[in-house]
C-alpha cells in the first residue's frame, strides 16, 4: 500500500501560494479505484507503476509541463501531430493528494471524474517529478487550497450551526 503523507513538508507556505510555478513532470498514468479513500486505493500506485514499467525503463514517457493556476493544475503535452494537449485537474475535484512515502518524487492524486450516469468515477493519477521538493510543492499547493476552502465553509456557516464542527 502506498504511504501517503503531507507531513514533513518544509516549504514556505507563503511562497507556495503566491508563486505559480511550471513544474516538469512525467505523467505515469491512472487507474480506476473503488472508492477515493481508505481500502479502495490499496495497490493503485503499484498497478500504475506496473502498467508503465517498460515505457518508464526505456524513457518512452515524455516530460510534460504542469502549470499551477488558482483553481487547478494543467498538464500540457504534445501529441504525435505536434499539437498541444492539456489535461486540467480542478482542485475542487481532488479527493486526496500526497507524496508517496517510499518514492518521494511521485505525487498521487485521487480525482473524481464525471460519468454519464451522474455518479463520479474515481481514479488515482500518478506524476513523477524531477525532485522531491517539486512533488511536495504541488502537494502543498493543493493542501493550501483545501485549507482555503475550509475557511470559506467556516465563514458561511451560521454561528449556532454545527455544519463546520467536523471540519476542524
Amino acid at each position: 500500500m502506498a504511504n501517503l503523507s503531507l507531513r514533513d513538508i518544509r516549504l514556505s507556505h507563503r511562497g507556495a501560494l503566491h508563486a505559480r510555478p511550471n513544474i516538469s513532470v512525467v505523467y505515469l498514468g491512472s487507474v480506476q479505484i473503488l472508492c477515493p479513500v481508505g481500502e479502495g486505493i490499496c495497490g493503485s500506485l503499484e498497478e500504475i507503476l506496473e502498467n508503465c514499467a517498460e515505457r518508464l525503463k526505456n524513457n518512452l514517457l515524455p516530460k510534460r509541463t504542469m502549470e499551477i493556476t488558482e483553481f487547478a493544475f494543467e498538464l500540457s503535452s504534445f501529441n504525435d501531430h505536434t499539437q498541444e494537449e492539456t489535461k486540467i485537474f480542478k482542485f475542487k475535484r481532488i479527493i486526496l493528494c500526497g507524496v508517496d512515502g517510499k518514492r518521494p518524487k511521485i505525487l498521487l492524486i485521487n480525482y473524481q471524474h464525471n460519468s454519464q450516469k451522474g455518479r463520479g468515477v474515481y481514479r488515482t493519477h500518478a506524476f513523477m517529478c524531477d525532485t522531491k521538493k517539486d512533488a511536495k510543492r504541488i502537494a502543498l499547493v493543493v493542501a493550501n487550497h483545501f485549507k482555503s476552502a475550509l475557511r470559506v465553509v467556516h465563514g458561511k456557516a451560521p454561528e449556532n450551526s454545527n455544519l463546520g464542527d467536523g471540519l476542524q
